[in-house]
């Protein structure tokens, strides 16, 4: 059998949203100033958490298929919303 390089390919690749950059836009996106857009972020459980702790306490957004929408407020941290989240956002998560 003889193998030979293709001239052309076509067709498109949708990788899943890599975790740990995934981590760093929420973050970076919560202490902008101005509208982010996240597209393509990780579906896994521990980047929901960082995008709900960003919600509670620096963003209002919105998401829909994968895509995440950011107003961020800057550097000046809002209070939870509820003050349940304050207690478990300041245990350490163990990594």
């Amino acid at each position: 059998m003889t193998v030979r390089p293709a001239r052309n390919l076509r067709g498109s690749v949708s990788l899943p949203g890599d975790k740990s950059i995934s981590h760093r836009y929420a973050m970076l996106a919560g202490i902008a100033e101005g509208a982010s857009r996240l597209e393509n972020y990780s579906t896994g459980a521990d980047c929901a958490s960082t995008l709900d702790a960003c919600a509670r306490w620096v963003w209002s957004g919105s998401e829909s298929r994968n895509v995440i929408e950011v107003q961020g407020h800057g550097l000046a941290l809002a209070t939870p919303r509820d003050r349940s989240t304050a207690a478990t956002l300041a245990r350490p998560c163990g990594c």
